[in-house]
């Protein structure tokens, strides 16, 4: 799957949010609200200034969310209960989930690509030059 550059939302009852990376410049990663039994799973949701993953009241019902990397540069983990939720600790401890999820720098190679601009600008600087891909921490195998 393609990763998606922009803010996500899930509403609707029973709803998946599964093996996405969402790179958020400003704003919420993802934000749920008016869902019971969303599930969000395997992802990477990264929020510069803003928060990570943010679940309105009427959504507690039925949430699940584990195996995450959640990353925010100046903002929250994670907002529940009408609280930002600082740390990975506090986004656990309030909400009851993400018990195997990581927070910490997901490695992307160059998410704002040659052109230095994050998506579509214009004609010229399109994102297509946005990379999304994880640098690994052992360095690269030439063949």
């Amino acid at each position: 799957r393609p990763p998606t550059r922009r803010r996500g939302r899930a509403s609707g009852s029973g709803s998946e949010v599964r093996s996405n990376t969402v790179y958020q410049t400003a704003g919420d990663a993802l934000a749920i609200t008016g869902a019971t039994g969303v599930e969000v799973f395997d992802n990477i949701l990264v929020a510069d200034v803003g928060t990570a993953l943010s679940v309105s009241a009427d959504s507690f019902a039925g949430f699940q969310s584990d195996y995450n990397l959640l990353q925010t540069t100046s903002g929250a983990i994670g907002f529940w209960q009408g609280l930002s939720r600082p740390s990975l600790a506090a986004w656990r401890s309030g909400s009851g989930t993400d018990t195997n999820s990581l927070t910490g720098n997901p490695l992307f190679v160059d998410a704002d690509g040659a052109d230095g601009f994050l998506g579509f600008v214009d004609a010229a600087r399109d994102g297509r030059d946005d990379d999304f891909h994880l640098r690994s921490r052992f360095g690269r195998r030439g063949g």
